[in-house]
């Protein structure tokens, strides 16, 4: 039990592993800051990708692009003032959205008086 412990551990280490979940962070904050196309688009295209690599890379890549899609789709929600596409299926008791639009705003205000 301990042998399998310490390859548990081992495989945590890979650097590869962590390689291909921060690109499949990068491909998926890019398809979900885009407007119009989806987390789930972006798994769906990038699903044949994973069949290729090893299960130890595919599945990590795959978690990858589904936290940078569910990430990258709270970019233009902000940036436009509404609430993400996830918080919209959610129950009412939910909180509210942060005010990333007005800190936006503020910011790109500043940005241009410095001009």
């Amino acid at each position: 039990m301990f042998e399998a412990f310490l390859e548990g551990f081992g495989l945590l280490l890979r650097v590869d592993i962590y390689l291909y979940i921060c690109l499949g962070l990068t491909l998926g904050m890019f398809v979900g800051a885009m407007p119009g196309l989806t987390t789930t688009l972006a798994m769906a295209i990038l699903l044949p990708v994973s069949f290729k690599l090893e299960p130890m890379l595919g599945i990590p890549f795959l978690i990858g692009v589904y936290k940078g899609g569910i990430y990258g789709g709270s970019i233009p929600a902000i940036l436009v003032g509404i609430r993400a596409r996830a918080l919209l299926s959610r129950p009412p008791s939910t909180a509210p959205p942060s005010p990333g639009w007005e800190r936006a705003a503020r910011l790109s205000k500043w940005r241009f008086t410095l001009r």
